[in-house]
């Protein structure tokens, strides 16, 4: 019995909808319907602006402004100290001097500094009786030495100090 009526029911709302349809497109409703054709009084279609959202209002005074990109940060400047360079031995002052050997001739500075004709110059290093020489294309080498304080062994009124360096001897004036 509920389907009858539910039956009813939708076609006379169909009937209703449709005869309300047909009325608003006949022009035969005293109240036309905004959608008609016939009706004049609303907005006119090709009116675009009646149907954009209004966009806010800005004084012709006012101008855009472009972005200004953010400046660059340095990177940190290295600090102006530099690194010193490490301590150089100082070397004993009883090694400091030039010293005359039969084929290599050696000067040795405080700061580490060695002169060798016919090899370059380069540094040493020493620690207690070896002695680290470092010249440019040349591999390092140690050699110990030892110093003998002035004397005149042969008794020719000619002092003179002595290096050893290994088993070799360099002559220094005294």
């Amino acid at each position: 019995m509920h389907d009858i009526w539910r039956r009813r029911l939708t076609r006379a709302l169909a009937v209703a909808v449709l005869g309300a349809g047909l009325a608003g497109c006949s022009g035969s409703s005293s109240d036309p319907s905004p959608w008609s054709s016939t009706d004049t009084s609303g907005p006119d279609p090709a009116d675009e602006e009646s149907y954009l959202p209004a966009e806010p209002e800005t004084s012709p005074d006012a101008t855009l402004e472009e972005p200004v990109p953010a400046e660059p940060t340095p990177e940190d400047p290295p600090d102006e100290e530099t690194e010193p360079e490490p301590d150089r031995p100082v070397l004993p002052d009883e090694l400091v001097g030039e010293w005359d050997g039969d084929e290599l001739d050696y000067t040795f500075g405080p700061d580490g500094q060695v002169s060798v004709p016919g090899l370059g110059e380069g540094t040493v290093e020493v620690d207690g009786d070896q002695i680290v020489f470092r010249l440019p294309g040349l591999t390092p080498w140690v050699s110990t030495w030892t110093v003998e304080p002035c004397a005149d062994p042969a008794g020719f009124g000619y002092p003179y100090r002595t290096l050893w360096l290994d088993d070799v001897t360099y002559v220094e004036d005294c």
